[in-house]
């Protein structure tokens, strides 16, 4: 048997489940949980209050990278076939399978933001596969690929601010490359510094026009072009956000009248006649993210077994049409403005945390607001 084994200034825990070697490990924000993956093809996923085996969650050959996202939510584990697999962690259903690599995947990690994950892979001791490639999670496509290294990479990190990442190498260097233009901008090894970093690009201004060029591209399926139009709004810090501002409204409330209507359907699907339940599922499924507050809260609270079978397929179905181009603009929308981090960006920020509670851009605001106030050292 092969073990993950915890230390914490002395020996508190031997983790054994594996039958392979373990070779990747990461922790939970919340710290109560820890996934661990192996040569074995599995990932194990376990409950750090009790030492015992929450789950095990199943890939197609040897694990070598394995990250969480910061917010808690995903779950990523790259394989030596090249592929990725994404999970939700706390249902442990697939989200997501990406390939790109022509090697095997040796290490991976979430942007502070939860929108991209960058993964690691190359030969050992060759160039050949030797890059990093930079995942948009919206639409599941490369944004950028990194290359450069002589040798295949062990080890990818984000910067605390999301807008650097560092790649580690068997040639012996790390390099720091710049996001918004995918350039190196640092490299480091044992002997020496080769290159220092450049100077933060100048702010511009754009044109109505440029601005809704960009706004159209932010809803393009393809991520390269997608996360240039982050970079150039990011460079036009004061014009963006005023634009952005008119765009990007926080997700409206339920009216009174609404929410009782959609809590009446709620109730309906666990009525006695069939075309009844029937009946109010298709309602709620044309209601769409509207009504996912609460159908999130049924499938967590409802006591009725067919209440919660529904809901779940609901809230699947609206999972399956986040890959909506609209919904894309939206999330890389907000990418932007966290990245742009002035006082108006923020602001805007924070109106949108304070939409409808429940709903996902409200969510997703309010954990923007709360990673910015980290980084400014404010406890949220």
């Amino acid at each position: 048997m092969f073990c993950a084994v915890l230390f914490a200034i002395e020996l508190s825990a031997t983790l054994t489940s594996h039958t392979a070697a373990v070779t990747a490990l990461a922790y939970a924000p919340d710290g109560k949980t820890l996934a661990s993956g192996s040569k074995d093809g599995t990932i194990k996923l376990w409950d750090l209050t009790n030492g015992k085996e929450i789950d095990t969650l199943k890939h197609d050959t040897a694990v070598e990278g394995l990250a969480i996202s910061p917010d808690g939510k995903l779950l990523a584990a790259g394989a030596w076939n090249h592929k990725i697999r994404i999970w939700e962690l706390s249902t442990r259903q697939e989200m997501a399978s990406m390939q790109g690599h022509t090697f095997g995947i040796t290490s991976m990690a979430f942007a502070p933001d939860n929108k991209s994950l960058a993964t690691a892979s190359g030969h050992w001791e060759k160039a050949e596969g030797a890059e990093a490639i930079v995942w948009d999670l919206a639409s599941e496509e490369p944004r950028q690929t990194l290359k450069g290294h002589q040798h295949g990479l062990w080890c990818v990190r984000y910067a605390p601010d999301g807008r650097s990442l560092v790649t580690a190498s068997h040639d012996g260097t790390m390099r720091l490359w710049e996001l918004a233009t995918a350039q190196e901008r640092l490299r480091l090894s044992v002997e020496e510094l080769l290159k220092a970093p450049t100077a933060k690009p100048a702010a511009i201004s754009l044109s109505d026009a440029e601005l809704n060029a960009l706004w159209a591209d932010l809803a393009s399926r393809e991520a390269p072009k997608a996360f240039r139009a982050i970079g150039v709004l990011c460079q036009a810090p004061e014009s963006s956000v005023v634009f952005l501002r008119t765009h990007l409204p926080p997700a409206p409330l339920l009216n009174e009248e609404l929410q009782k209507h959609i809590n009446q359907l709620i109730a309906a699907l666990d009525h006695d006649d069939f075309q009844a339940r029937e009946k109010a599922t298709a309602e709620l499924e044309k209601l769409g993210t509207t009504a996912e507050t609460a159908l999130r809260k049924a499938l967590a609270d409802s006591s009725s077994a067919e209440v919660r079978q529904r809901a779940e397929a609901l809230v699947a179905k609206l999972q399956a049409k986040s890959a909506d181009p609209e919904r894309w603009r939206t999330i890389r929308a907000l990418e932007a403005l966290e990245r742009i981090a002035t006082p108006q960006a923020k602001e805007l920020i924070i109106s949108l945390s304070k939409g409808a509670p429940g709903a996902w851009l409200t969510q997703e605001g309010d954990a923007s607001s709360k990673r910015l106030a980290r980084r400014n050292g404010v406890q949220p």
